[in-house]
């Protein structure tokens, strides 16, 4: 009965919608009225007391994504078209973990038990394959080899998130500081895309899922510009990047990485 009960918690895929409540097959009949994707790719999210969200239907057709909440049975929906997604962000720690989409008028952020991660890389491959044209291309990585010798499990990130890429221009490599709360990451800089992959700290590291750490995928073309702000102060400084006047995405590093940005900021600035 305890099992039943856990798998009751997780996210699933839908091949149909005749299980889900009248509410939300009303609203579905809707959406369907206004595609032409006869089988898009539907997940289903139950309730997450930790954090009060509702019960979510995602449904992601070749180019657009639906989020369907239920609130009192009371269906909002949100589209979001791939073409104005500006990031993605996927977290994956211990059992809580959470998919974050932003298409510069919303924020969507849904937490999910971590036994449902292979759905939500699912999404995040339609968006990114819609987004970046040569889903074909197979990137050179010897960019990234230098990660073997001081960081294998960032180096491994790194390869699985390199898709869809022609070639990797720079990386930069944060190392982790526990005096500043600073994790591990990498910040990639493709020809599309700029990948940003962090650590957990070892006390959040998952136990059984294959990942552990946070994935951000931006796509170059919706970048307006990038600034570096420093903090003398705390030994930081941030990479601001700014998608518009009223949107951004910021990735702070310790001092000690400054001298890798001596060409970051011209090399994205470049692209723009």
């Amino acid at each position: 009965m305890q099992r039943i009960s856990t798998m009751d918690n997780w996210a699933k895929e839908l091949s149909s919608f005749s299980s889900l409540s009248k509410e939300f097959q009303i609203e579905i009949k809707k959406i369907q009225q206004h595609t032409s994707t006869m089988n898009p790719l539907t997940i289903k999210i139950p309730f997450e007391s930790n954090h009060n969200t509702p019960e979510t239907i995602i449904i992601a057709f070749d180019s657009s994504l639906y989020i369907l909440e239920n609130f009192n049975n009371m269906i909002v929906t949100t589209e979001m078209q791939y073409i104005d997604i500006l990031f993605i962000e996927l977290t994956i720690i211990l059992l809580n973990s959470s998919f974050l989409i932003n298409n510069g008028l919303k924020s969507k952020k849904i937490y999910f038990n971590t036994s449902s991660e292979q759905y939500f890389h699912k999404i995040i491959k339609k968006i990114r394959t819609f987004q970046n044209l040569q889903n074909t291309v197979k990137t050179q990585s010897t960019k990234l080899d230098y990660l073997k010798d001081i960081n294998l499990k960032l180096y491994n990130y790194s390869k699985y998130a390199m898709k869809y890429h022609e070639k990797i221009i720079d990386t930069v490599y944060q190392a982790t500081d526990e005096s500043l709360h600073i994790e591990s990451n990498l910040t990639i800089l493709s020809n599309n895309e700029i990948v940003f992959i962090k650590e957990t700290d070892e006390k959040n590291k998952p136990e059984s899922s294959l990942y552990g750490g946070t994935w951000v995928y931006i796509p170059i073309n919706k970048i307006d510009d990038v600034i570096i702000k420093n903090q003398k102060t705390e030994r930081l400084f941030i990479l601001n990047i700014i998608f518009n006047s009223s949107n951004s995405y910021s990735i702070t590093y310790t001092y000690n990485t400054k001298t890798s940005f001596k060409e970051f900021d011209k090399e994205i600035k470049q692209l723009l």
